[in-house]
């Protein structure tokens, strides 16, 4: 009998690496990562400025491409609300962007909401990655 795996995975983690010793307030500069391989929808909210960029992004990526490994024809839905944002998350951005942009080879529709905030930072992705499709993320979404 296979274990139960829940549908919906929150990946508000890792908290426990990044706690400074200043405790939880570390925690403020990681973004809310929830991903719904279910309904194929991955969302990223709030401050971007982890110690170590990619300790948070790497095993979000590398889960993320690995649904998208096993989908073809299917819609994807990324939804970015993010406010800060350091050098180093801007680069793993680009590379989970660019996860996403093999998806879009082969065969899936990629759809990105962007929240208005960083729109040169949209704009600099849009170009990079054109067969992704971006939009605006209504506010209150």
């Amino acid at each position: 009998m296979s274990p139960h795996v829940p549908r919906f995975v929150s990946l508000i983690v890792p908290t426990r690496p990044f706690l400074s010793p200043q405790g939880a307030a570390a925690v403020a500069s990681l973004p809310e990562a929830a991903f719904d391989a279910a309904r194929h929808q991955l969302t990223l909210r709030g401050d971007s400025c982890p110690d170590n960029a990619v300790a948070f992004y790497g095993p979000l990526i590398a889960r993320l491409r690995a649904h998208l490994d096993r989908c073809r024809g299917q819609l994807f839905r990324i939804d970015v609300a993010l406010g800060a944002c350091d050098i180093a998350s801007a680069r793993m951005l680009f590379a989970l962007f660019d996860t996403l942009n093999e998806a879009a080879l082969t065969g899936n529709t990629i759809a990105v909401r962007w929240q208005r905030g960083s729109l040169k930072f949209r704009d600099e992705l849009a170009g990079r990655f054109p067969l992704l499709q971006f939009g605006e993320l209504p506010q209150n979404a």
